[in-house]
């Protein structure tokens, strides 16, 4: 609601309309804006407080996947925290480590030479992290508070951790992406475990041996080395990257650190050349098998925008109706009875499709009728405005009455709703003054300073001196456009 001011109106429907221009911003007046301080802590908390928390869950996701690789019988031969440029390198026993420059995934290379329950366990690696963090955010449900009050407030450790939580979970759960470096989030991870051809597991096995077989040249124990490899073959034939390795392998003595250096890196090498092409699998796939790689690849985001227009659909439908109500206000003050007659017809059409599905709650539908009774009277049928108007009244009462204890223990969202009703009142009182309905609308005006003298009285024990001082000059505003009003009704009453 905002005070009024008089824009010399040419006639009677344009000093009717303008009379019924009320709006919300007496919200936007008393709210108190934030500080300077919670701006700071925000951007402190988002800024680098965020970057540090997604560094955090990445590094117990990538711990979490290589635990349960273990677990399962596989060997974890490289972990990379991150995804990007390498930031720093360390080896931690066998096992490779790697920091890399963003912290929004990670990748843990494990592999296995046992045939048995391959495909499981690397379904179960991709989506173990997945299942933390979706116990966190089971855990946290019930005890976060608002995330934008408490990102203000100063360090929020706990709703920064919640908020990279949520942004790992987005991209995990439902992007099937692969990054530049090599990692994959975990819902590709586990489409490539259930579409995997059979080939594709040999090759991750005999990826399993050749790692092992460099493993043990890096250490110095060609004997090793070269067993590993002789296993691989037992087990899985004449495959070519285990029989690539083992020609390397005899190639040269590798008597001295520096032939074994090489020869270490020669193999990896071979071992990332022999790494799965997915271009290469694309190209060699049936149709049947790109069609089928395409839907299954697909439905995490396609269940993702469905999930969001479901859950979201209440919002929407809000967000239509506020776009109805301003061009409604907008075409009323145009005073061209077409225009306001072809809006009416867009009201009905969305009132019986919407309303069946998203019924709206009492605040909302004071705007609505309040809009259409602007409508109403720049058609020319005020008797309709009149009974949009008292349906906007009745509204009001109920929002009220719903609302009391809320409303006492928030004063200034009470007299927000107080000095709503009596706009309403008066707006009622205009409708019935074109109407011609002089005794109603003097008795309507006289409903609206009994509810002002209400207001007065409620706000002048307000133990904040200028809040009770802003409040009162609202109350007298609205004061002067009830008196205003009064005026024009006993006027019109003379003249009759």
């Amino acid at each position: 609601y905002c005070p009024l001011t008089p824009t010399r109106p040419h006639n009677s429907r344009a000093r009717l309309i303008g009379s019924m221009r009320g709006d919300g911003c007496l919200d936007g007046r008393l709210r108190s804006k934030s500080s300077v301080l919670d701006f700071f802590w925000t951007g402190i908390n988002l800024l680098v407080g965020l970057p540090i928390a997604l560094a955090v869950w990445v590094f117990g996701r990538e711990t979490l996947r290589s635990g349960v690789a273990l677990a399962f019988g596989f060997r974890v031969f490289e972990i990379r925290f991150g995804v990007g440029r390498i930031m720093c390198e360390e080896t931690l026993g066998p096992v490779e480590l790697s920091l890399r420059s963003w912290p929004l995934a990670g990748d843990t290379l494990a592999r296995s030479g046992v045939p048995q329950r391959h495909r499981i366990a690397r379904a179960v690696c991709a989506t173990a992290p997945l299942a933390m963090q979706f116990i966190w955010l089971a855990f946290r449900a019930s005890h976060t508070p608002l995330l934008e009050s408490a990102l203000g407030e100063g360090p929020a450790l706990l709703p920064v951790f919640d908020l990279a939580n949520g942004i790992l979970l987005g991209i995990h759960s439902f992007l099937p992406v692969e990054f530049p470096s090599g990692a994959r989030s975990d819902v590709r991870l586990l489409i490539d475990a259930a579409l995997t051809r059979p080939e594709n597991d040999r090759n991750a096995r005999a990826n399993y041996y050749a790692r092992f077989a460099r493993h043990h040249l890096d250490r110095g124990n060609v004997a090793a080395a070269e067993q590993a490899l002789s296993q691989g073959l037992r087990q899985l034939g004449r495959e070519s990257l285990l029989l690539r390795c083992e020609t390397r392998l005899q190639r040269t003595g590798l008597d001295s650190v520096v032939d074994r250096g090489e020869c270490s890196n020669d193999l990896l090498k071979i071992i990332q050349d022999a790494e799965p092409d997915r271009a290469t699998e694309w190209a060699s796939s049936t149709i049947p098998q790109r069609f089928r790689q395409s839907m299954v690849s697909a439905f995490p985001a396609l269940f993702l925008a469905i999930t969001a227009l479901i859950v979201q659909a209440d919002r929407l439908s809000v967000g239509v109706e506020k776009i109805l109500r301003s061009q409604s206000i907008r075409i009323a003050e145009t005073q061209e009875p077409g225009a306001c007659t072809e809006q009416f017809g867009r009201w009905s059409v969305w009132m019986k499709q919407a309303d069946r599905w998203f019924p709206l709650d009492s605040t909302d539908q004071v705007d609505r009728h309040s809009a259409l009774a602007q409508l109403q009277i720049c058609r020319g049928n005020v008797s309709a405005a009149a009974a949009h108007q008292a349906e906007a009244m009745l509204a009001a009462n109920s929002t009220l009455s719903l609302r009391a204890d809320a409303i006492l223990a928030e004063p200034k969202l009470w007299l927000q709703k107080g000095l709503r009703m009596t706009a309403l009142l008066r707006q009622a009182a205009a409708v019935e003054n074109q109407r011609r309905s002089f005794r109603r609308a003097l008795g309507t005006l006289g409903k609206a300073e009994r509810r002002l003298r209400t207001l007065e009285g409620q706000v002048s024990v307000w133990p904040d001196s200028g809040l009770r001082t802003q409040a009162g000059s609202f109350i007298e505003a609205e004061r002067h456009e009830v008196v205003a009003l009064r005026e024009q009704v006993l006027a019109s009453l003379a003249t009759r």
